[in-house]
């Protein structure tokens, strides 16, 4: 059953829509760079945007189909409306002129509409069984994640030195001086890092059952979780998917009560207009730069010129692939093969493709090719349109299976399940995922997925269920 929600008002979403009317077609009427029709067009996408977010509050603060919306508002409304109100294109192999802007707003209406659509009349009547229940983790398996833990926290220390785990400029530095293939490296580092967070997970939700007394290895743990996993350390997608994910996870003791409030949407919409672009500095300049604090405060100050940036370029790089398909037509399934199959080595398949993002960049001459392609754009690039139907059915499909099987187990009681467990950390995934590439999106979410699986399923040996 939902529940009436945070803003269930529909005086509400009548206020919201005339606010996005306005802002939506005024830059239309006001400069010579937006049409009307295009304005009208991303009205459209903020309008099923805005009510999805409603929508959505109306069944729980924190959900996958949540952060589609906010996806799609920020990416596909805020961000390109004023890219194409100042006649600027990201990369400068696409163009925001009105034709291409209306093409790209139709093919995002064609997702948004059967990504509804699928999730509303097919999602919602797949019969769920219940989640498998566990009254407890052992307290022997606590200690024994916790040790593993620590030693994963060793090993990442010792591979990028201590004084290089506080940014991400510095860790990278050290990181391209060990010599190791990137697939190996990816996995390697992933996988630790999950270990870590999901012995943090289980020793924060048995400290909230107060039924084992952990309290000297959840400190233990968080020292080593901030060590190896510094915000300012890690890629913002990754601090996004631990930190956010914990979040939840602390109000695991009283989950109806934190389903109503508006805490999550808030801190996640923070983070991606805020925190995260700050969080860039530390991408480019050490922690030890004399210059960081003057940096970080110019970029705290224009944080509006962040909608110009290529942070923000997943409406431009739809273009990117319809530029590329009209030139060197569809993959027929190849990038999706190459992001399913991303743990294989190119040892062994030698015609393993590379991110899309970075294939496009590299068809356009381009010398930086660490590029960004929505899902949408995988889609077609993939299969043109039928792909676009098909992502979005497939997608919507399952983040409403997913939402469901969370909040239908979650507030019951303080059990574990893996459900419980993994899911508080999908939402900054999905979020990963929606603006792409694929490729490196599915292989930071399998990492985690799989890591946390295994060690769930590990920790049933030798354990009386319920005792």
């Amino acid at each position: 059953m939902e529940n009436k929600g945070i803003l269930s008002s529909k005086k509400l979403i009548v206020f919201i829509a005339i606010i996005v009317l306005l802002v939506a077609i005024l830059p239309g009427q006001i400069t010579d760079t937006v049409s009307l029709e295009a304005s009208l067009l991303f009205f459209v996408i903020a309008m099923f945007s805005v009510i999805g977010i409603i929508r959505e509050l109306g069944y729980a603060a924190v959900t996958l189909n949540m952060i589609h919306w906010i996806f799609t508002l920020i990416f596909f409304f805020v961000a390109p409306l004023t890219q194409a109100s100042f006649g600027f294109s990201v990369w400068g192999f696409n163009s925001m002129d009105n034709e291409n802007v209306t093409k790209s707003c139709l093919m995002i209406i064609l997702w948004i509409v059967v990504y509804s659509l699928s999730g509303s009349l097919i999602g919602k009547k797949i019969h769920l069984p219940c989640a498998k229940q566990r009254e407890k983790i052992s307290s022997g398996w606590l200690y024994i994640f916790t040790f593993i833990s620590l030693v994963c926290g060793i090993m990442i220390v010792s591979r990028y030195g201590f004084y290089n785990m506080f940014s991400r400029a510095d860790m990278k530095a050290s990181e391209d001086a060990v010599e190791m293939s990137i697939a190996v490296g990816l996995i390697w580092s992933k996988c630790s890092r999950a270990t870590i967070v999901f012995t943090e997970t289980l020793l924060i939700m048995t400290a909230i059952k107060k039924e084992i007394k952990v309290n000297k290895l959840l400190f233990i743990n968080s020292i080593v979780l901030l060590l190896s996993c510094f915000p300012f350390a890690v890629s913002r997608n990754e601090a996004g998917v631990i930190y956010l994910g914990l979040f939840v996870v602390f109000f695991y003791r009283d989950l109806e009560n934190f389903r109503q409030k508006p805490w999550y949407i808030l801190c996640f919409l923070g983070a991606t207009v805020a925190v995260f672009p700050i969080l860039n500095v530390f991408r480019r300049m050490s922690i030890y730069n004399e210059n960081l604090f003057s940096a970080l405060y110019g970029m705290a100050s224009n944080l509006q010129e962040e909608y110009l940036s290529s942070n923000y370029d997943a409406f431009s790089m739809i273009e990117g692939v319809r530029n590329y398909v009209e030139v060197a037509d569809f993959t027929y399934g190849h990038q999706l093969l190459g992001a399913i199959f991303f743990f294989v080595p190119r040892s062994i398949w030698a015609a393993k493709p590379i991110g899309t993002g970075a294939m496009i960049a590299k068809f356009q001459g381009q010398l930086f090719s660490n590029i960004s392609c929505p899902l949408i754009g995988e889609g077609y690039i993939n299969f043109g349109i039928f792909g676009v139907v098909l992502f979005a059915f497939v997608f919507g499909i399952l983040c409403t299976i997913l939402d469901r099987k969370y909040w239908e187990n979650a507030p019951n009681n303080q059990s574990f399940s893996f459900i419980k467990i993994i899911y508080p950390f999908l939402p900054p995934c999905f979020f990963f995922m929606l603006r792409g590439d694929l490729m490196s999106s599915l292989a930071y979410t399998l990492a985690y997925i799989v890591t946390f699986w295994f060690l769930f399923r590990i920790s049933r040996w030798h354990i009386n269920i319920g005792k």
